[in-house]
């Protein structure tokens, strides 16, 4: 009896547990979708959007299906959309917060970004985004301000890839499949549509493959670009410190090219291979560490800023280590730029205060082969060193750094330092063919304006010594008071320089030494580009350093060759143009006044007022060369005592000078560039150093 009535207690216990569980089995669907609603619910205030769906499917207690999912904008358009998300998820770990999922199954997604100047219907996003991150450095007692500093931008897009990367690497699940993903782009300047047949990732490894179908405007009809085909793999970290990569390249071995970047920033950019890897760190004290790696192979690359051609064959690495912490931003010494083979190490502190910025930026390389320097430069870069073969070895270093409080104790300093350097063999360009007689081509706006031949077979050539000492030294003077004593680069000029730009926030004062606009003159363009400057540098440099042109060799030719006015070249033509003179025969004041329109030598009427006399504020720039010239011993202070601040015009320029009662606001525009490049030509002469005369 008494185990007949055991039994009974158990039977009636688990028929019980069998009624509770098939109880809560039959009303799980109920409990899931009220706590999933709860959950898209709270999402959407977080995120400001809505959320909607057909149908809930349930298998079992934790795998469901959401069936014609729907994300509309907060202006009910739709942003995203989902015709089937399946999914696996412990419905009392959703209700304590558990995110994690184990996988995704998704089917025929559909995303629409706009990005015009008038609608960004992402914008949402963003500013969700901004304030979680806002919330969260508020916790960590560090705020970003409503008009933040470029170093707060800085700081804070670096913190948001740190905190993207963890919140993927906690959140993302181990497997994810997507098929028939569509994603349309439309911008102001383009539409794209990116098709991803199918992608996936399986144990964090990922790979999807991208169709891309370009369509460009043109008045009421589209031109349909030709398909491109993309490979996208990778890993995404199983944690923060493990280290997450992405791989992009071409289906077809055609270079991938990126039209963001022609609408964003006027750049094109193509190429083999990118890759990109991340790691991210936060430490106990406060520091965020970033580290990763960017690199991009076989690249072509156009930016009308950069170079007027479009660069080739260049393969870039970047791999960088930075440390955020309280208010400084650091880029590593370990970190390494690798250009086409070349590597050199950069260190950057950024050190923000309340009343400005400290920044301190140092870039250098281990010693390595010359020949090294020369082949990595990629092609459309300095033509004329193209084939150029050495021997040797260089070290370079470069030290910048500001206080924004104290811009004038800003610091700077660059040198290229060889070891036992020899050209084998010029490239494109012999730069010694200067020292015998050649043909100079004036060219202006690309095209040839005329020609000089440099020889004394032009009767308008002259030699040093056939021109007045008195212009002569007020050229080295008011141009390169050191010409004759440096190696083709002033420190102090460029420092300076920066200095003045910095200040005026604008490009408001060259550097260049007499020996840099020469090369500039002879070989290159006028087009103010970074790649021509690179080009300059490296062409004076091997001049200079190699001598491969003397310096008495390189003073006559700029005498021969510098603009003086419209159509106006060398000194005997300027001479005759202004004076009808010879020009050994000028006189201080003439020479002075010659030497004061280099600068700006087309707009020399701006000199002279109505009555055809020189301005006024001309008479400081005369006292400040007469007493540079009398320290030279090129005059006499009787001479400095007498010099009077005018002149009278007596050739062919005397024409062309108009007399106007007055000017117009055009005029008054061009007459204040006028005076700016006047100014910076009295600042450059106040700020040299011309205790060696020269005669």
């Amino acid at each position: 009896m008494i185990g007949n009535k055991k039994l009974y207690i158990s039977c009636a216990i688990c028929l019980v547990l069998a009624i509770a569980i098939y109880v809560l089995f039959a009303a799980r669907n109920k409990f899931v979708e009220t706590t999933l609603q709860k959950k898209i619910e709270d999402f959407e205030k977080s995120i400001g959007c809505d959320i909607g769906y057909e149908g809930l499917d349930i298998e079992g207690i934790s795998l469901f299906t959401i069936k014609d999912m729907v994300v509309y904008t907060p202006q009910k358009d739709t942003f995203l959309s989902i015709s089937s998300l399946k999914t696996q998820l412990n419905p009392i770990a959703l209700l304590h917060g558990d995110k994690q999922l184990n996988f995704i199954d998704v089917e025929n997604m559909k995303l629409n970004i706009i990005h015009t100047q008038k609608r960004k219907n992402y914008k949402f996003l963003t500013d969700a985004f901004s304030s979680i991150n806002t919330k969260q450095t508020k916790n960590k007692d560090v705020l970003v301000s409503d008009s933040p500093s470029l170093f707060e931008k800085v700081t804070h897009q670096t913190k948001k890839i740190a905190q993207f990367h963890n919140f993927l690497t906690k959140v993302a699940p181990k497997d994810i499949s997507i098929k028939k993903w569509d994603t349309q782009f439309v911008s102001d300047s383009m539409n794209l549509t990116l098709h991803f047949p199918e992608s996936k990732m399986s144990d964090r490894d990922f790979f999807t493959q991208i169709v891309l179908q370009e369509n460009l405007s043109s008045d009421s009809t589209n031109i349909r670009i030709k398909n491109k085909y993309y490979i996208i793999r990778g890993h995404l970290g199983q944690k923060t410190s493990e280290e997450s990569e992405l791989k992009v390249y071409s289906l077809n071995e055609k270079p991938v090219s990126l039209p963001f970047l022609r609408d964003k920033i006027n750049t094109f950019l193509s190429f083999d291979t990118l890759k990109f890897a991340i790691a991210s760190q936060d430490k106990p004290n406060k520091e965020i560490c970033l580290s990763g790696s960017v690199a991009c192979l076989n690249s072509t690359f156009f930016n009308p800023k950069f170079a007027s051609d479009t660069i080739l064959n260049t393969n870039a690495l970047f791999k960088f280590n930075t440390i955020i912490k309280n208010d400084t931003f650091e880029i590593d010494s370990s970190s390494v730029i690798e250009i086409n083979g070349l590597p050199a190490h950069p260190h950057m502190t950024w050190e923000n205060h309340e009343d400005g910025h400290v920044i301190s930026i140092d870039l250098k390389t281990p010693k390595f082969e010359s020949e090294k320097l020369f082949s990595s430069i990629p092609d459309g870069i300095c033509p004329h060193l193209k084939g150029i073969k050495t021997s040797g070895n260089f070290s370079y270093n470069l030290h910048f750094k500001i206080d924004t409080k104290q811009i004038d104790s800003l610091e700077f300093s660059s040198s290229l330092t060889p070891e036992n350097f020899n050209i084998i063999r010029f490239g494109a360009t012999d730069f010694r063919k200067a020292n015998n007689a050649f043909t100079h081509l004036v060219l202006e706006d690309g095209e040839e304006k005329r020609s000089i031949l440099l020889s004394e077979e032009n009767p308008n050539y002259v030699c040093t010594d056939q021109v007045s000492p008195y212009l002569t030294n007020s050229i080295l003077i008011s141009e390169d008071g050191l010409f004759f004593h440096h190696k083709g680069f002033l420190e102090s000029a460029l420092r300076a320089s920066i200095i003045k730009n910095i200040k005026e926030k604008k490009f408001a004062r060259g550097g260049s030494t007499l020996s840099m606009q020469l090369v500039k003159n002879l070989w290159l363009s006028k087009e103010k580009t970074l790649a021509r400057k690179f080009e300059e540098a490296l062409i004076v440099w091997l001049i200079e350093n190699e001598r491969l042109i003397s310096k008495e060799r390189m003073f006559e030719i700029y005498l021969n060759i510098i603009e003086w006015g419209p159509n106006v070249y060398g000194a005997k033509e300027a001479a005759l143009f202004y004076f009808d003179k010879e020009p050994d025969m000028l006189s201080i004041e003439e020479a002075i006044f010659m030497t004061s329109i280099i600068p700006k030598p087309k707009k020399f009427k701006w000199s002279f007022d109505k009555n055809q006399n020189l301005k006024p504020y001309l008479a400081d720039y005369y006292k400040l060369i007469a007493s540079k010239l009398l320290k030279r011993e090129i005059i006499s202070a009787k001479d400095t005592a007498q010099l009077i601040p005018n002149v009278k015009l007596t050739g062919k320029a005397k024409f062309l000078l108009k007399k106007e009662a007055g000017v117009s606001d055009s005029d008054k525009n061009e007459e204040a560039q006028h005076l700016e490049a006047f100014d910076n030509l009295i600042l450059q002469v106040n700020n040299e150093d011309f205790s060696n005369p020269t005669n």
